[in-house]
């Protein structure tokens, strides 16, 4: 029986596969996050080499993204971690590290907070969360465990507009990676300064028996160029 179900499993790849290459499409994996403050920047540089009109996205929390690109559902994806990611089957390249950080409003009458603080500090406010899937939940049930505390979250939500919105008004404060701070957000952001702290890691997944098209292999190009020339960079 376990033999046998992965050979369906295999099976039900290679179907996917076939026509993945018939269809000449980037059949590509995107969480919201990665896709609106990480892969955006790269639109350029695809469209430069006509890969932008192949790409068909999906776009789910990491650990959706992750489990359809097990079943063979997507090809490649950008997916998002708070801790190392291994696994046998996929071929993994780390594109990007980030620190998490609290977020408060930047009202006169918002939550305040020191710009340095522990997670201890901050977990006597209330916390406006991401919904299960999300790598920023992870973290936060990470920062509990560490610092001991059961903080109150009063909503959740899947849509980062909506946390940025409602931690801006405050209704709450908030964990969010850094990556994902804009100069528009009426935000403020507090560093942890706990040690250990885990970070939001970037890679780009495939799985390791897969066979890229020539496009894939330029999208695969391009990203793993970026590193190569950024490793000094901040983030990296």
């Amino acid at each position: 029986m376990v033999h046998a179900n992965k050979v369906m499993i295999e099976l039900k790849r290679a179907r996917a596969e076939i026509q993945s290459q018939k269809e000449a499409k980037i059949k590509l994996g995107l969480p919201p996050i990665i896709g609106n403050f990480y892969f955006s920047k790269f639109i350029p540089q695809l469209t430069k080499q006509g890969l932008v009109s192949k790409l068909n996205t999906d776009s789910f929390g990491s650990e959706e993204t992750l489990a359809k690109l097990l079943s063979g559902d997507i090809n490649l994806a950008l997916i998002g971690s708070s801790e190392p990611l291994r696994s046998p089957d996929l071929k993994l390249f780390l594109l990007r590290q980030n620190p998490f950080t609290i977020i408060t409003g930047s009202r006169k009458d918002s939550i305040k907070l020191p710009k340095l603080l522990s997670f201890s500090q901050a977990a006597v406010n209330p916390f406006i969360v991401f919904n299960e899937g999300f790598v920023h939940n992870k973290a936060f049930s990470y920062f509990n465990l560490s610092a001991d505390v059961s903080p109150q979250i009063i909503y959740k939500t899947t849509d980062i507009g909506i946390l940025k919105n409602m931690v801006s008004h405050n209704a709450g404060i908030g964990l969010l990676t850094d990556l994902a701070i804009d100069s528009h957000d009426k935000l403020i952001t507090h560093a942890i300064i706990d040690d250990n702290q885990p970070l939001f890691n970037i890679y780009l997944a495939y799985r390791r028996n897969y066979q890229l098209s020539i496009d894939e292999k330029k999208f695969v190009k391009l990203f793993q160029s970026h590193v190569l020339r950024n490793k000094k960079a901040p983030g990296f």
